[in-house]
């Protein structure tokens, strides 16, 4: 007999629609803050001008989480308007699902992986929230896991520094760690 395999589409969806009734938790409507300068479209906060961390090495806590890091890879950004129906961001292995009803109106989303060894993404706008959490689909795969399962998303200052854990699901089978997020920033995979 044989066995059918689901879509990669399907199965995030999926695990998006999972993540979003975990956390039924709303946020108010959404506020857009910030712009970046012009020249500055690659780079990360706490990053230099190719878009990797200043010093080199992913940044780490003493108590806390420690980031994964992976080959290094090139800068890769992608933009898209998304409304109140949803839509799917896909930049490098990583998607953004944002579900129906979590914004209230179109709006621009940039998606940027930065020229760097840290299993990184940055979103734009800075500081825009969502009503619904959004699925954050990370990819891992080439990355340094160490036969670990990374089970966590963390949120980053602009100085590389943790903020915040997500606790997040790791699948072995697609390489990826799925979280809900509920803002934009910058987050990475953290164990």
């Amino acid at each position: 007999m044989r066995r059918r395999i689901p879509s990669l589409g399907i199965l995030l969806a999926a695990s998006a629609a999972m993540l979003a009734l975990a956390c039924a938790e709303t946020s108010p409507t959404a506020t857009v803050a910030g712009a970046r300068a012009a020249g500055d479209k690659g780079a990360l906060p706490g990053a230099n001008s190719q878009g990797a961390w200043a010093s080199g090495t992913a940044p780490a806590t003493a108590s806390g989480p420690r980031l994964l890091t992976c080959p290094a890879h090139p800068a890769d950004s992608v933009t898209a308007t998304i409304g109140a129906s949803g839509g799917t961001i896909v930049v490098g292995n990583d998607q953004l699902i944002i579900p129906a009803g979590a914004l209230n109106r179109n709006t621009v989303i940039t998606a940027t992986i930065p020229a760097d060894t840290l299993a990184s993404i940055h979103f734009e706008p800075h500081g825009l929230q969502f009503k619904k959490p959004a699925g954050l689909v990370l990819g891992t795969s080439g990355c340094a896991t160490n036969g670990q399962a990374p089970d966590n998303v963390v949120y980053l200052d602009d100085s590389g520094n943790i903020l915040e854990t997500i606790p997040a699901q790791y699948s072995n089978f697609w390489h990826t760690v799925a979280a809900p997020i509920q803002h934009f920033s910058v987050y990475a995979i953290a164990f």
